[in-house]
């Protein structure tokens, strides 16, 4: 009887520390605008331990992977790439507090260089490089209109020729659908990349973009492997899951 009423007071103890934990990272995140969870996700002892000191944010939008890494990481330089230009003007807005150690480039990557069609998307983070879809749009009504513009396009070992990143690597690519033409046009910089998030989709949502069976494989040719997900993306139609945030970890 004494040792579950002293176990019941532990298990209580510990949620209510817990508790207290999360109420504020919350209040922090909201003060100094970040994303909590991933904040919480990129923090793990084993991405620490990687001792990250460059990051390479390719689809970076308005900043918020940028903003929190930049937190969880303070001693990381940071290169971040939009080639929307309102939302690299907003990104450049909101990081000018370590504008120092935080590099923003309003320019798409991909495999070749050059001005490439871009589809604008009202509901502007499915924007893409690729067209999208009749199955994204099933999934996302309120993606079903788009604009074609164009951007400039650059390789990513094209623009870190002339001066790569420190070594000790992370890479987060969120480009809709367009992931493998990213690694093609950046073998080199992943070649020296420790660990990369990519979002990866699971079925077709943009027209020949990337799913995760040959994304998986491409990265297996570079000597990573896959190990798990920050998070996942579900259809609000019928909760499959459809795209995920996959890590991918360089072998030893």
């Amino acid at each position: 009887m004494i040792k579950k009423i002293i176990r019941g007071a532990i298990t209580d103890l510990y949620w209510r520390v817990t508790d207290a934990a999360e109420s504020r990272l919350r209040k922090r995140a909201k003060r100094e605008n970040f994303l909590p969870t991933l904040y919480k996700e990129l923090s793990r002892p084993w991405i620490q331990a990687l001792n990250i000191k460059s990051i390479v944010d390719i689809g970076a939008n308005v900043g918020d992977w940028t903003k929190t890494s930049s937190i969880v990481f303070p001693e990381a330089k940071i290169y971040a790439f939009e080639p929307i230009a309102e939302l690299c003007a907003q990104l450049n807005e909101r990081m000018k507090d370590c504008a120092q150690r935080v590099q923003t480039f309003n320019v798409a990557l991909a495999e070749k260089e050059g001005v490439a069609d871009f589809y604008l998307n009202d509901f502007v983070s499915s924007s893409s490089l690729l067209k999208m879809h009749e199955n994204h749009k099933h999934h996302f009504s309120f993606t079903a209109h788009d604009k074609k513009i164009q951007v400039p396009v650059k390789t990513l070992d094209s623009f870190f020729s002339e001066g790569e990143p420190e070594e000790s690597i992370l890479v987060k690519v969120d480009v809709q659908g367009a992931e493998s033409s990213v690694l093609r046009g950046g073998r080199i910089l992943f070649s020296k990349a420790k660990i990369a998030i990519m979002e990866v989709s699971f079925e077709e949502l943009y027209e020949k973009g990337v799913l995760f069976d040959e994304l998986n494989a491409e990265m297996k040719r570079l000597n990573f492997s896959y190990h798990g997900q920050l998070a996942q993306l579900h259809s609000p139609v019928n909760g499959r899951p459809v795209q995920a945030d996959c890590i991918f970890v360089k072998n030893a």
